[in-house]
């Protein structure tokens, strides 16, 4: 059995980042122009120029090709998310079988090795501030199309977002 669950509202508060050439934290978001600007990240979209001529997206692809290195300390994606379902679905069913559907970076395995980013599914955040906060509601449940197909992930994303 494979299960898709969507991602928690809070995440870890040890989760790394991907960094600039110059050494610079990352912190994703879905407006970079709007956030605000502390000199302490780098806001960014997972899909712009990381400035080597690769997307953000394609630097995390290839961090997560070398498993046995993880120098920027990234977390699993069943650990970034503070929410205890990750953890227990991954102890039951295993690494394999358990996928997160993130606003940040699409439909992700548990294990694949996830910066801190700051961005949503929900409506109700979006634009709510400069780096458009991360919560979870019942509004991104109501969106899942009640299919035959798609009914049972709809059911566990709204139970485990409950927790």
């Amino acid at each position: 059995m494979i299960v898709v669950i969507q991602r928690a509202s809070r995440k870890a508060r040890n989760a790394g980042h991907l960094v600039t050439a110059d050494g610079q934290p990352v912190t994703f978001v879905a407006h970079p122009e709007m956030a605000p600007k502390n000199g302490k990240y780098v806001y960014a979209r997972p899909d712009e120029d990381s400035g080597n001529g690769k997307s953000w997206r394609d630097v995390l692809l290839a961090y997560n090709r070398k498993p046995s290195s993880n120098p920027l300390a990234l977390l699993p994606a069943f650990q970034l998310y503070e929410n205890p379902v990750y953890e227990l679905l991954v102890q039951r069913l295993g690494v394999q079988n358990m996928y997160i559907l993130s606003a940040g970076w699409g439909l992700i395995r548990s294990d694949f090795v996830t910066p801190d980013y700051d961005i949503t599914f929900s409506p109700s955040a979006r634009g709510a501030d400069a780096k458009g906060t991360d919560t979870t509601t019942s509004a991104c449940c109501a969106r899942i199309p009640k299919t035959t197909s798609y009914s049972s992930v709809a059911r566990i994303t709204c139970r485990c977002s409950a927790l």
